[in-house]
């Protein structure tokens, strides 16, 4: 019966995740990025910059700990024999990109950012490989959440 619960949790936190994506991809980003929409005085890209980073980082307390989530699930169902190759592949790739986010691109952004070099190529080469790093993210977890969702609801023969 307790499994059940964590099956559940271990889901909503996945769908969850795939909503932190979207919202920040979708929602936040262009309303930060297009303030002139909104204020009479609009954002500078520098501050809207800013204010988008100062998000990121936040958000990556719910990526630290969904790695953790994720690792501890995965490996103990891997561990209980329930063996799934789909589902270790994108538990994998969902981790290593968490991780590349929160460990890789936010540092190195936040250190462009102190250095008032974004307007350099290099960090748009960065920015665009964060960018690619969340959108890999959002397949690996839709992926891990409709295998996961899809063990659940099958019906066991």
């Amino acid at each position: 019966m307790m499994r059940r619960y964590i099956v559940i949790g271990y889901l909503v936190a996945l769908a969850m995740s795939v909503g932190v994506v979207l919202v920040l991809g979708v929602i936040v980003a262009p309303v930060v990025f297009h303030t002139e929409t909104l204020l009479a005085v609009p954002l500078a890209r520098y501050d809207a910059g800013l204010v988008m980073t100062e998000i990121f980082v936040r958000s990556n307390y719910w990526w630290m700990a969904m790695m953790i989530f994720i690792a501890l699930y995965e490996g103990y169902d891997y561990k209980m024999g329930r063996k799934d190759m789909g589902v270790m592949g994108s538990a994998a790739v969902a981790v290593a990109t968490m991780a590349l986010f929160v460990f890789y691109y936010t540092p190195d952004i936040l250190s462009m950012q102190a250095a008032h070099t974004t307007d350099t190529p290099l960090f748009e080469k960065v920015h665009f490989g964060s960018e690619l790093d969340f959108k890999i993210l959002l397949v690996a977890l839709l992926v891990l959440l409709l295998r996961r969702f899809g063990q659940l609801v099958r019906p066991k023969l």
